[in-house]
């Protein structure tokens, strides 16, 4: 390893700092990687932010749905076994299983729209795969997870009052971040 001079050492440390102000990779780099932490536990394990499941899916109430409403098109059968122009489902999780999602989970997905505006990320209404998630950059210095439709928000809202608390960060979250953060600022100073 090479000695650096006093100079020198400063010199590296002055651009170290003006690239920090500049793109701050460490902080974008923890940003990002929470947020498809974050993610991947609401959409795909369906956990709320303090670890346990977000909930279940309703067994009980019948109801009737148009394809508009769904990831792919449902069977235009009445209860009664006619055709319909709607779908007829015994119960929400019927429905959620005829779309083809598992139902031991509370995944707040049907065509992805919430899951992709979470993640700043387009995906496919039918895809089960993770998005690749993009945090927005308000300035090198602050990364946020932003949901930018009203109708998202909305759905938010109206999830966390049923379920509890889902979208926020959880403590190991957190901790994870920090980790990141710590861990890829090291690396950054050292080279």
């Amino acid at each position: 390893m090479a000695t650096l001079t006093l100079k020198q050492y400063l010199a590296k440390i002055k651009r170290q700092n003006r690239e920090l102000l500049k793109e701050n990779l460490p902080l974008q780099i923890a940003a990002q990687s929470t947020h498809a932490e974050i993610t991947e536990r609401i959409f795909h394990e369906g956990r709320k932010t303090d670890g346990s499941a977000t909930g279940s899916y309703n067994t009980k109430d019948e109801l009737y749905a148009s394809d508009i409403q769904l990831r792919k098109a449902g069977n235009h059968t009445g209860k009664t076994g006619n055709s319909i122009t709607t779908s007829y489902y015994k119960s929400y999780k019927a429905l959620k299983e005829q779309q083809g999602f598992y139902t031991n989970i509370v995944n707040l997905r049907m065509k992805n729209e919430l899951q992709s505006d979470f993640a700043n990320a387009p995906i496919s209404k039918n895809s089960d795969s993770m998005p690749k998630v993009k945090t927005i950059k308000i300035s090198p210095q602050e990364y946020q997870i932003q949901v930018r439709k009203k109708i998202n928000r909305d759905k938010m809202e109206g999830q966390t009052q049923r379920f509890g608390t889902i979208f926020k960060h959880s403590e190991d979250e957190k901790k994870h971040f920090r980790n990141i953060a710590r861990k890829e600022l090291i690396k950054f100073l050292n080279t």
